[in-house]
């Protein structure tokens, strides 16, 4: 199993976002934590390096999120 959250502090305190799926699925996982960083980042004048570094970020923490 893939099994990952992200959270993002927020102006009321911590969003979390978890994704649990089988391990043949992990990009499924990585895309949607992906997604939704990007979307947190929105009209944050976040720069695509930035959002790119994360991204190469969220992908390796899926991959070492292997569980069973």
């Amino acid at each position: 199993w893939a099994q990952a959250t992200l959270a993002v502090l927020g102006e009321q305190g911590p969003e979390p976002l978890a994704c649990i799926m089988p391990w043949e699925w992990k990009d499924v996982c990585t895309a949607a934590l992906t997604y939704w960083l990007v979307q947190k980042a929105e009209g944050r004048n976040v720069p695509q390096a930035g959002l790119d570094a994360l991204a190469t970020q969220i992908s390796a923490f899926v991959d070492a999120s292997r569980r069973g």
